[in-house]
């Protein structure tokens, strides 16, 4: 394993993370108010002349940037994992499941419109999603509503200086978990060459 792969955080590890990171910010918290109910705020000067609500609203928004910094990066596991899942299928020609044979469609179309003299790799949302959906191991709606948590990535990744249209609701890091599972997961198994 080289260095590089060594550094690839996978779902699960995120969300080891993530969930190490909620626990100590309630902890944090809890300690916060205790000594702000026993008139002892000096051992946390960030919160001093705060009331009560003041320090509700910080641990909210420190608990609302936890769940963003969360999300943008289980999404770039997952899309790490897709894109090597394509690299490995794009290795491999001979594989005949369904996502490989779109896998190589697509390759074939994007060279011969050149489209590997321009780029190194396909677009991931308009060339790998679309192969995946394409393909049929995934519904629809599933690829779908990778696609929406997408925008919250891009929205997150690049400055949250737009209004964000993120589909129908808010996503938290578990919804955004649960959807890189259920795409990953139809992902076929990649069987070692002779």
């Amino acid at each position: 394993m080289s260095q590089r792969d060594a550094r690839r955080l996978s779902p699960d590890r995120v969300m080891e993370w993530y969930e190490a990171m909620r626990e100590s910010l309630v902890a944090y918290r809890g300690a916060v108010l205790a000594a702000f109910r026993a008139g002892g705020l000096t051992s946390f000067p960030r919160f001093l002349g705060m009331t009560a609500d003041d320090i509700d609203e910080a641990f909210s928004s420190q608990r609302e940037e936890l769940d963003n910094v969360t999300v943008l990066s289980l999404m770039a596991s997952a899309e790490a994992e897709i894109q090597a899942d394509y690299d490995l299928r794009s290795a491999r020609r001979k594989l005949r499941d369904p996502l490989s044979k779109e896998y190589s469609r697509l390759h074939s179309e994007l060279r011969r419109r050149g489209w590997f003299e321009r780029r190194s790799r396909p677009s991931f949302d308009d060339h790998l999603l679309e192969a995946i959906r394409a393909s049929g191991i995934a519904p629809p709606h599933v690829v779908g509503h990778f696609r929406d948590i997408l925008n919250l990535r891009h929205w997150l990744a690049h400055g949250r200086y737009w209004a964000a249209n993120l589909g129908r609701r808010t996503y938290d890091p578990h919804d955004v978990y649960q959807t890189i599972i259920a795409l990953t997961a139809v992902l076929p198994p990649i069987h070692p060459g002779p």
